[in-house]
C-alpha cells in the first residue's frame, strides 16, 4: 500500500476514535451501576484547595478528557493533511500542531 491511503486510514481511525472518545467524556457522570456511582461521586464531592481555588479529581479528569479530545482531533486532521503533497498550508498546520501540543 502506498503510504498516502495508508495515512488516510489511519486519520479515519483517528477520527473514529476521538468520537468515542468525546461520547466517554460527555457521558463519564452518568453511573451504569452503584458502585460506579460512589466512585464518581467520590471524584466530584471531594473537594480540596487548588491552586487558590477548590477541585475536585472529577475536575481534572474532565478538563483532561476535554483536552485529549482536541488533540486526538489535531492528530486526526495532521495525518490527512500529511498524507498531501507537502506545501506551505500543510507546513503551517504541522507547525501550528507542534506549537499547541507545546503549550498543552
Amino acid at each position: 500500500m502506498k503510504a498516502k491511503i495508508l495515512l488516510r486510514i489511519g486519520s479515519v481511525i483517528m477520527l473514529l476514535h476521538t468520537l468515542g472518545h468525546t461520547m466517554g467524556a460527555l457521558t463519564w457522570k452518568e453511573a451504569p451501576n452503584a458502585a460506579v456511582k460512589q466512585v464518581v461521586d467520590g471524584m466530584l464531592n471531594n473537594r480540596f484547595d487548588f491552586m487558590g481555588r477548590s477541585a475536585s479529581i472529577g475536575d481534572f479528569y474532565t478538563g483532561y478528557g476535554y483536552t485529549m479530545i482536541g488533540v486526538l482531533l489535531l492528530i486526526a486532521v495532521l495525518l490527512w493533511l500529511l498524507s498531501t503533497q507537502p506545501s506551505l498550508p500543510v507546513i503551517l498546520a504541522l507547525g501550528l500542531f507542534l506549537l499547541f501540543m507545546g503549550v498543552i
